[in-house]
């Protein structure tokens, strides 16, 4: 279209006409990047309190409101698809958050223990359900839940890990953000003057036959810098690999054992073979067996993200291949990233709408810029490591009115599932040092760990103090007390969660009452892991616990 129309001024090469058009729509994905980066830190800045999140929340929410008359419709499938999804299970997640006995953090079912922070999550809910209508309304939808996220920490003091939602909510946020610029942008008329004297034309009805062109080509831009940001996380978590090695970075290629993950989704209950243990001997012999023919399949796959840039069938691949990786670590490992799973499937399903259903050539440039350098706008994950048997593992679990003692599923804890299975939690002096999963960042701690070495904390690793454990356990005690119905059910198993617990693996705990429980156990076992013939062996070295009163008693826990 635009070649035709420049066709009409000869005065004005063709080549002129598109060349503008890409630097116009270059400038507009990268005024969408600007727009996006201030909103991020405004929300990251709006998290420090209740009431400056109920307040950002409600003005992101009023601000969205002029900008509502912008349909799904008006933008190409292959972003507003993208949106309109992410919005939809963003919502979703907002909806179990808002009605889970997250310790510490207040609820619907709780409302009056922090009316400010519960208020957030009525409107919160409210503009989920307005952003399946609307993209605009994703914009403070996505911020208010980064805002929550990162808000829990000031009610307890215990972090929640960002691996899992953080890439989804931000490129999300970006996509939507992009689409509102580049959409107001074309048709704000003194935008579109200015495209029409940029492109050549003659006042604003010339300048409007560019528009769908421009529109398009910057919405791809966008898309193409989400999917940049998202490969930008196998890319990493690659090189994150060949750093572990250190002075020897082909470590983790062929002497790295990842049948060692099993060991940790059996440790932690999370793995969903424990109970087939002669299936899951066959899963390790047959890792073990192939390790460097899989290890070459796994980093290779991540290192060679940026081909994706280069091809729609390529990234295509990718997606595939990274989808079917992310199965096989719920298999072993027993985390499950649906998150990114949805991003790839999205990525996989919007890539046939694009013009043409191919890559551009700035398209290309764009995604390939932001996986190199897209470190400071969007949150990268750096997921390699060396595997270890050698873990300190947090276990918490309940005593029974009859002696018996049984071991508590994440989820029962709510949002802090993801703490206890990353053993992200306080330990001890004298315990082994915290190796999350049983990951070690350099080939001295590799080795110790290889070994089951003499290598111990000196002084307690209280980053996650004593204290807010403390707390963590009584207020998830007293939530579950007052409300029967969610330990008589069980129904902590459906809040949507990247470690899914095993429930066979704590049917002694399922059969509880809250009547049943006098007090729980924090403790951390140093212990070095092993299989046999199917089955977890757990070598102990040091046990450390803490009893925590149940019941009546947790006030004077505190």
């Amino acid at each position: 279209m635009s070649i035709d129309v420049a066709l009409k001024h000869p005065s004005r090469p063709a080549y002129m006409t598109v060349r503008n058009e890409t630097a116009i729509s270059v400038a507009l994905a990268l005024l969408s990047l600007l727009f996006y980066m201030c909103a991020r830190k405004m929300f990251h800045l709006a998290s420090v309190s209740a009431p400056v999140t109920l307040l950002m929340t409600c003005a992101s929410a009023a601000a969205s409101i002029p900008f509502a008359r912008v349909r799904y419709a008006d933008i190409p499938k292959f972003l507003s698809l993208f949106i309109r999804v992410i919005a939809a299970v963003v919502t979703v997640q907002v909806f179990f958050d808002s009605i889970d006995a997250t310790p510490g953090i207040p609820n619907l079912i709780d409302f009056g223990a922090s009316p400010l922070f519960a208020s957030s999550l009525v409107i919160a809910l409210l503009i989920g359900a307005a952003s399946v209508w609307r993209p605009v309304f994703a914009i403070p939808l996505f911020g208010y839940y980064l805002m929550f996220r990162l808000a829990i920490v000031n009610h307890i003091g215990i972090e929640v890990v960002e691996t899992d939602y953080v890439g989804m909510i931000e490129t999300g946020l970006f996509s939507a953000i992009g689409a509102m610029v580049v959409v107001g942008a074309c048709e704000w008329p003194a935008v579109r003057r200015v495209f029409a004297s940029i492109i050549g034309g003659n006042g604003d009805t010339h300048g409007a036959a560019w528009l769908p062109d421009i529109r398009e080509q910057a919405l791809s831009l966008v898309w193409a810098i989400m999917v940049g940001a998202h490969l930008r996380n196998y890319l990493f978590s690659g090189l994150a690999k060949l750093e572990a090695g250190g002075s020897q970075p082909l470590t983790w290629l062929f002497h790295n054992n990842t049948a060692i993950s099993i060991l940790m989704g059996l440790e932690r209950g999370d793995n969903p073979l424990s109970k087939f243990p002669w299936l899951l001997q066959g899963v390790w012999d047959g890792i073990t067996t192939h390790m460097v023919a899989l290890n070459i399949l796994v980093l290779g796959g991540q290192l060679l993200a940026p081909l994706g840039a280069l091809n729609r069938r390529i990234l295509v691949a990718l997606t595939i291949f990274y989808d079917l990786f992310h199965v096989g670590v719920y298999f072993t490992l027993g985390a499950l990233f649906f998150y990114w799973i949805l991003i790839n499937a999205l990525i996989f399903a919007t890539s046939r709408h694009l013009p043409g259903r191919k890559l551009t050539l700035p398209m290309s440039i764009a995604m390939l810029l932001t996986m190199a350098l897209g470190g400071k706008p969007f949150y990268t994950n750096h997921l390699g490591w060396l595997d270890g048997p050698k873990i300190a593992s947090v276990q918490i679990s309940a005593e029974t009115r009859d002696g018996r003692s049984v071991n508590i599923p994440g989820p029962f804890f709510g949002i802090y599932a993801y703490n206890i299975a990353q053993d992200r939690l306080y330990l001890p002096p004298g315990s082994f040092p915290r190796r999350t999963g049983g990951n070690t960042q350099n080939l001295e701690d590799w080795h110790d760990a290889m070994t089951c070495g003499p290598m111990v904390n000196s002084h307690a690793d209280d980053e996650f103090s004593l204290g807010a454990v403390r707390r963590m356990i009584i207020d998830a005690d007293q939530y579950a007390r007052e409300r029967p119905w969610f330990k008589n059910w069980n129904t902590y198993y459906f809040y949507p969660h990247h470690m899914v617990p095993n429930p066979f693996e704590y049917r002694g705990f399922n059969a509880l009452r809250m009547s049943d429980i006098v007090a729980y156990d924090y403790r951390v076992d140093s212990v070095c892991l092993s299989l046999r013939d199917g089955r977890l062996q757990r070598d102990v070295r040091k046990t450390w616990s803490v009893r925590v009163p149940a019941g009546s008693q947790t006030a004077a826990a505190l």
